[in-house]
Parts: structure tokens; sequence; C-alpha cells
């Protein structure tokens, strides 16, 4: 990709996806590159990022078990700060830096009236997800601010505009 240097750290993006939430595996790569290329670009360190893509009753779980949200959601991400127990870093490999979950039925079928397409959408998700991961937040306005222009600016290299705020 364009204006990444050969000194990078290396970034493990461990992709999956469940069975039977529609993605194919181009689809898949290309949302695990965007990721790794976002943390390689803007955290600069080594790592290993889980990426999952899930159904609708498993997002659900995960956003009323962990973050206190009500129902199924897009995306949520867990980013891991220098786990101590970790059993990657523990064996002498890359950090596990987070985890990005990812529902496609709710991505797609909010697409035409977010970033306009099934492929942007997934790929905001999974830029959004990594920057989560590497400490982001748009709890306040400048920080949304702030992650909003990260994410345009890590769209544009895929060709996907961003759909500004929403709000």
């Amino acid at each position: 990709m364009e204006g990444e240097s050969p000194d990078e750290p290396t970034v493990i993006v461990d992709a999956e996806s469940d069975e039977g939430v529609g993605l194919d595996t181009a689809a898949l790569d290309e949302v695990a590159e965007a990721v790794r290329r976002v943390i390689a670009v803007d955290g600069g360190r080594a790592g290993v990022v889980e990426l999952r893509f899930v159904g609708v009753d498993e997002i659900r779980e995960l956003n009323e078990a962990h973050l206190g949200g009500t129902g199924p959601t897009d995306v949520v991400s867990f980013p891991i700060d220098d786990d101590p127990d970790d059993p990657l870093a523990s064996l002498g490999g890359p950090p596990l830096l987070g985890s990005i979950v990812i529902c496609p039925e709710i991505s797609d079928r909010q697409a035409a009236g977010h970033v306009g397409d099934v492929r942007g959408e997934r790929l905001l998700l999974g830029i959004h997800g990594a920057l989560h991961v590497l400490g982001h937040d748009h709890a306040e306005p400048g920080e949304r601010a702030v992650m909003q222009a990260r994410e345009a600016e890590h769209l544009a290299v895929w060709g996907v505009e961003h759909p500004g705020d929403p709000s």
C-alpha cells in the first residue's frame, strides 16, 4: 500500500468468519489488510489483532455483556493493554493488541444509508475497530473529530469516502 515504509512493525491479523455470516474470503482478506495497515501506520508497534465476523446474536451478547449496550451493533472492539499473561508475549511473540468483532448482517443493512456500499462500510468498521484497539475514542466531540479524520485518511487509501459525522 502507498505510504507505508519497509520497516513497519509486524502486524498479524488473525481473521475468521463464523459460518453463515455470508462473508467471502476476498472480503475478509481486504478488511484484515485494512486493519493491519491501521495498526502498523497509527500504532507503530508489532502485535496481533483478532478480527472476527459474527452473527447478530453473538454481537448482541458481546455488546450487552461487555459494553453495556442494548441489542446488536455493527462493531465492537476490545483493546488489550500490555497484558502480562498474554501467552503470545510469554512465548516471545508479538503481543496481542486486541480484538475487533464485526457483524456483516448489520453493517450490510446500514451501508446504503451510511458509507454507500457494503465494501466501504466493512472497511470503515474494520478501520474504526482498529483505531479503538489503539486507544482512540469518540465519546467527546474533539475525540470524534480526531478519530473521524484518521478514518477518512485510511479509507482514502481504499478509494472510499468517509460518510462524515452522523450526529
